[in-house]
């Protein structure tokens, strides 16, 4: 069984709400709201306002919840629907997700990124872009 686990914060806040839960599925759902329980008491403890979750298995949304403060300014409530600004989380998620693809022989690292998306062009670099960012990333399987 395939799994995922995503959970994002936003900055500072005073008193957050109950947190919004939503099951798509009738199976874990006291292990996921025992999750959710834990999850927004760490968030009182270190100050963080709120934030999401959600637990795909099998590729599918079996469960959601939005925890604590959309935004520390105003008392509205997160939910599983937030939309987040990603700024920089973005780099880490495309990058555990090609080294995942990596992981299952459907990604080669030596090969140009033009190889897989065809038409790929970056005016601003001279030469052909690789998939393997400087620096040499390593998929899981080849470290341990």
């Amino acid at each position: 069984m395939r799994w995922a686990f995503f959970i994002f914060f936003v900055g500072c806040a005073p008193i957050a709400p109950r947190p919004t839960i939503v099951h798509f599925s009738n199976e874990k759902q006291p292990e996921f709201e025992a999750l959710v329980r834990s999850i927004e008491k760490t968030m009182q403890q270190n100050d963080i306002p709120g934030g999401s979750i959600a637990i795909l298995e099998n590729g599918e949304l079996t469960h959601a919840a939005g925890i604590g403060l959309r935004n520390r300014h105003e008392p509205e409530g997160m939910t599983p629907d937030t939309t987040f600004r990603i700024a920089s989380i973005s780099k880490m998620v495309l990058g555990l997700t090609a080294l995942s693809l990596v992981d299952s022989g459907e990604l080669e690292l030596d090969k140009q990124v033009s190889d897989y998306v065809p038409g790929f062009f970056a005016p601003c670099v001279p030469v052909p872009v690789p998939v393997r960012p400087p620096g040499g990333a390593t998929p899981a399987s080849a470290v341990g």
